[in-house]
């Protein structure tokens, strides 16, 4: 098997066709909170790629869930991770859409939202003129 650097280096012509993405992602407390936001990225910014898991968080301290699960004294609580991919052109506006939300619910040092750059992602979009399934 001969493996050229060069060879390496250069992205697959099947990675090519994808535009470029960011990811944003937003750490909340598991109360409801991913809903809200996934919720509120449809209905206000037309976003239907968002995502949502539970999981346990570490060293979140109080802001996240009080003193933590079932009261662990190790600071163990319970979050939920929310992830959205956006065209680059957007990632700023739904970053502070998402930023704003969080804050007018939270308060300020309550969850984490930060974004990066995916190496590629599949263009996402619904048909136009099929009705929602809440209006069928």
């Amino acid at each position: 098997m001969d493996n050229d650097p060069k060879e390496c280096q250069t992205v697959p012509p099947w990675m090519r066709e994808h535009p470029p993405a960011r990811l944003l992602t937003c750490i909340v407390p598991d109360d409801g909170m991913d809903r809200a936001l996934i919720l509120a990225l449809e209905d206000q910014m037309g976003l239907f790629t968002a995502n949502s898991y539970p999981c346990r968080g570490y060293g979140v301290g109080e802001g996240l869930g009080g003193t933590g699960m079932a009261g662990d004294p190790d600071g163990i609580v319970a979050v939920a991770v929310v992830t959205v991919v956006v065209a680059p052109d957007r990632a700023m506006e739904v970053f502070d859409f998402l930023g704003r939300m969080i804050v007018e619910r939270l308060g300020k040092g309550h969850a984490l939202l930060y974004q990066g750059e995916v190496s590629h992602a599949t263009r996402f979009e619904l048909p136009i003129g099929i009705p929602d399934e809440a209006e069928q």
